[in-house]
Parts: C-alpha cells; sequence; structure tokens
C-alpha cells in the first residue's frame, strides 16, 4: 500500500521559492494573465537550463528568449512579493511555480524551478527508452 504524501504548507512553499537563486530556474514567464502558453507575453530560460526547458516544452528556445538577467530579475520580482505580502502570489507543489500578478490584475510573472523539472524528464526520458 502506497503511502499518500501531505501537500507542503504554504509556508514551506514560500520559504523555498525565497530560497531559489537564476540558476535554480528551468524558465520564467512575463506578460498578461492567461493561459500562459506564450501568446500573451514571453517566456525566458537561462543558459545552463535551456536544453532541459527545450525538452521539457517540446520545442527549442531562441537565443532571444535565453536572457539569464531576464530570469533573475523575474525570480527577484516574485521574491519581493512573498516577502511584501501580496496576496495575488500564487505557489504550486507538485508542477511547482510561482506566479504574481500586478495590482490591476493586468501583468504577471512566473516561475519554474529547474529540480523538480529534471524529475519529470528522468521520468519520460526512461519511458522512451523503455518504449524502444
Amino acid at each position: 500500500m502506497s503511502e499518500r504524501l501531505e501537500k507542503p504548507s504554504d509556508e514551506v512553499l514560500r520559504d523555498k521559492v525565497l530560497a531559489l537563486e537564476a540558476g535554480d530556474v528551468m524558465k520564467a514567464y512575463r506578460g498578461r494573465p492567461g493561459c500562459m502558453c506564450g501568446c500573451l507575453g514571453e517566456y525566458f530560460v537561462t543558459e545552463a537550463a535551456r536544453e532541459d526547458a527545450g525538452e521539457e516544452t517540446g520545442y527549442p528556445y531562441d537565443d532571444n528568449q535565453v536572457d539569464d538577467g531576464k530570469v533573475r530579475r523575474i525570480l527577484q520580482k516574485i521574491q519581493r512579493e512573498i516577502r511584501a505580502g501580496n496576496p495575488t502570489v500564487d505557489i504550486e507543489d507538485g508542477l511547482y511555480y510561482a506566479y504574481v500578478e500586478n495590482e490591476a490584475g493586468s501583468r504577471c510573472w512566473a516561475i519554474y524551478p529547474w529540480e523538480p523539472a529534471k524529475e519529470r524528464l528522468k521520468e519520460r526520458r526512461a519511458r522512451v527508452a523503455q518504449a524502444r
């Protein structure tokens, strides 16, 4: 019988996001709220995460989307909002991302940490190898 794991508390998830550095982020988003497929904004990846981010998303990232500085600034924006107690911060485990909107609800920023994505990619690669 498998053991059911409880979802970490919001405080634990906030602490995880506050401890992140830019190198821990696989991709970051800025744009308008909505579906977040990229049609309402832009995704950026770090140089180090570019290959994994492309594999995870299913398409390669263009050179103009590889920007460590923008990823760092988006992460810092989200961390500032968390420290300020911004009620529009949404943090999920599993998919594990952090999301924040401005007061007007017209702009949003999100980060996707790299570590959980590495686990999903590892599992996907194992399934593909097993299918061969």
